[in-house]
């Protein structure tokens, strides 16, 4: 009887224990809460990630959004020539594309002879239209821009030619810099009809508004009126038109927009010339920046303000000692003084810069 009652004393202890166990689930539902306290957590957490990638997608945003410069140059048309010595070709090419690796800035390319210095593009009705006109060493040739066929090529320019001008009746010039000599070519003649010594010339520019060749080098400019005939043109130096800018003088390029005045290249950087008051200045959009540039072989405008032009410096070399991989641009940005933005393309070395315009100024 004894034994049968501790039995049953064991089976109530047992049963008041389990109870007990049960009374633990109050735990494991706060278990419970804190989970669900994770889980909010996690919501959070989620919310986190949302706002996190959402300032990603901004910042990645900001990464490739249009520059101020890179949409000044997107809005219009910015195609600049190019001599690529390093490959003996003419470009022209695209500012507004970013790269230029693997000729992604190319919009046209002709092959050439090697080392070109001077290029120009011009509309002349003697040669039927657009043309491209070039030259390096004693070779100076005019070919069609659309089927990059030669037209004329003459191989008795002056020594070192640097510079050539086609003007509207047909008549070919070219300047040799070591040769010290500008040559001029009666229309579709391969012999020249006549010369002029100058020192180290290195541009010729057509002045349809006075109607006069310029003729830069050394230090001196000088406008040359063209007399004689078609066939056998002459240069005659027009004595009040002479000057001595304080600079060795390099390039030349008309100031698109303002036929008074020219862009002068030389050891001053790139210097504004006012054909009316015959003086020099920096008082124009790029005028500061460029000032600080030194050696400048190729500069170049366009009426809005954007100036495009090569540097040679000793950061800026890759090919014998003038030649660049890379072309500046200088943007007018609303505010600033202005930015400038580089285009570079490592295969090639760029000498001279010449803006894709056909229009003498």
């Amino acid at each position: 009887m004894l034994r049968k009652l501790v039995s049953l004393l064991f089976c109530v202890i047992f049963l008041v224990s389990l109870v007990a166990c049960g009374d633990s689930e109050p735990v494991t539902s706060q278990d419970g809460a804190d989970s669900s306290t994770d889980t909010v957590s996690s919501d959070t957490s989620s919310e986190r990630t949302d706002t996190q990638t959402s300032t990603d997608t901004e910042s990645k945003n900001t990464s490739t959004q249009k520059s101020p410069a890179q949409a000044i140059l997107e809005e219009g048309q910015y195609f600049v020539g190019l001599t690529d010595q390093k490959n003996q070709r003419l470009l022209v090419c695209d500012l507004a594309v970013e790269d230029w690796s693997k000729d992604k800035g190319v919009v046209w390319k002709m092959k050439t002879y090697g080392g070109v210095a001077g290029i120009k593009f011009r509309d002349n009705e003697y040669w039927g239209g657009k043309v491209v006109i070039y030259c390096s060493g004693t070779q100076a040739t005019i070919a069609s821009y659309d089927k990059k066929r030669v037209l004329l090529s003459v191989t008795n320019a002056p020594v070192n030619s640097h510079s050539v001008e086609l003007l509207p009746n047909g008549v070919f010039v070219v300047a040799g810099s070591t040769g010290n000599e500008v040559r001029i070519y009666g229309a579709g003649k391969k012999n020249y009809s006549d010369s002029v010594a100058f020192p180290s010339a290195h541009g010729v520019l057509w002045d349809p508004k006075y109607d006069v060749l310029w003729i830069e080098g050394s230090n001196l400019l000088q406008a040359y009126k063209v007399t004689g005939t078609v066939d056998a043109p002459k240069l005659t130096p027009v004595e009040d038109m002479r000057y001595s800018p304080n600079t060795n003088l390099h390039d030349m390029a008309p100031v698109y927009g303002n036929p008074d005045q020219l862009l002068l290249t030389g050891s001053a950087g790139v210097v504004l010339f006012d054909k009316t008051t015959g003086k020099g200045s920096y008082d124009y959009p790029a005028g500061g920046f460029l000032k600080t540039q030194g050696y400048v072989p190729g500069v170049g405008n366009y009426t809005s303000g954007v100036c495009v032009f090569t540097t040679i410096r000793s950061d800026t070399l890759t090919y014998k000692e003038w030649g660049t991989d890379k072309v500046g641009i200088f943007v007018p940005v609303e505010g600033t003084k202005g930015k400038v933005i580089y285009r570079q393309a490592k295969s090639d070395a760029y000498y001279k810069a010449r803006v894709f315009s056909f229009d003498y100024q």
